[in-house]
């Protein structure tokens, strides 16, 4: 069995995914609740280390959060 790759990523409300017209056939449509924005990819780095960026990264926001911020698909 592969390593599974890891990320990290900031959430977003999926919702919007139920609007859209159906994609052509040879692109899958994800589940709202798998949409988000990934803000590192770890790659296949182990759940040990990918821990510890989640820890470096909360450690960091906590200092100084971000505001938030508006997109669109």
């Amino acid at each position: 069995m592969p390593r599974p790759n890891w990320f990290l990523a900031f959430p977003i409300d999926g919702a919007f995914v139920e609007t859209l017209p159906e994609p052509p056939k040879s692109i899958r449509r994800y589940h709202p609740d798998d949409v988000h924005m990934t803000l590192a990819f770890l790659g296949g780095c182990g759940e040990p280390v990918a821990m510890r960026a989640l820890a470096a990264l909360d450690e960091q926001l906590a200092g100084s959060p971000l505001p938030g911020v508006r997109a669109s698909p």
